[in-house]
């Protein structure tokens, strides 16, 4: 709305979580400092007026069962699916871009299937579109995983599993990602109720953690067509 960093500051004083004194003064400030430019791309990217809302029900078949997946969007436009984060890109922005996409894939609204855009504060994410029953194809594999999970905790972790993709196997990255340590006491594994989930199960990075990382991630960094460094 145009406000300027003194009326920025004011609002983010305002937030309890933000600590007090110099140890919140330095951060937000490298924040409000981003937040403008970023304001102005979202401002600029979602300029033209939305599309008719798109709405529908994919019906899948699962080893006889019947599964459902039923979507619904007011705020197509005609360059495709705009989504945004005043955050770092992470493996969860990445993971509701891809399952968004694949639905307008799946099932595209008038016009065709268009490309998937997802600003953050680094980076713009483009995924390019898909024919339908390649995008119908994956979204049943993901309906699989996820029918799988309803039964037994499920080796998928997204940060982990994204460092290990994004690495071309990058057990290294992964384990960096997933193991807490001293520089890193909030990595994903850290998360208590994974603790729990997994515990006396062994390694959660084992068993076939990289199978799942390569069937979920896999294709959608095929399918990335930007990922360049934000102005």
């Amino acid at each position: 709305a145009g406000a300027d960093g003194a009326q920025l500051r004011r609002l983010a004083a305002a937030d309890p979580e933000w600590p007090a004194g110099a140890l919140g003064d330095a951060p937000l400030a490298a924040l409000l400092a981003k937040l403008p430019p970023f304001a102005a791309r979202v401002q600029a990217a979602t300029a033209a007026p939305a599309l008719p809302p798109h709405a529908g029900t994919l019906a899948f078949e699962l080893d006889g069962e019947a599964w459902q997946i039923t979507g619904a969007h007011a705020d197509l436009r005609p360059g495709g699916l705009l989504r945004w984060r005043a955050a770092k890109l992470g493996a969860g922005d990445l993971l509701q871009a891809w399952l968004h996409h694949l639905w307008l894939g799946a099932f595209p609204p008038p016009g065709g299937a268009q490309p998937t855009r997802w600003l953050a504060l680094d980076d713009t994410l483009e995924l390019r579109p898909m024919p339908p029953a390649a995008a119908h194809e994956q979204l049943a594999m993901l309906l699989r995983l996820y029918r799988r999970g309803l039964t037994e905790p499920l080796p998928f972790f997204p940060k982990a599993a994204w460092a290990y993709v994004a690495g071309d196997g990058d057990w290294r990255g992964a384990r960096t990602a997933f193991e807490p340590s001293d520089r890193r006491p909030y990595a994903e594994g850290a998360d208590p109720a994974l603790r729990l989930a997994w515990r006396g199960r062994g390694d959660p990075l084992g068993g076939d953690f990289a199978a799942l990382a390569i069937s979920v991630f896999g294709p959608l960094r095929d399918h990335i067509a930007v990922a360049d460094e934000a102005a």
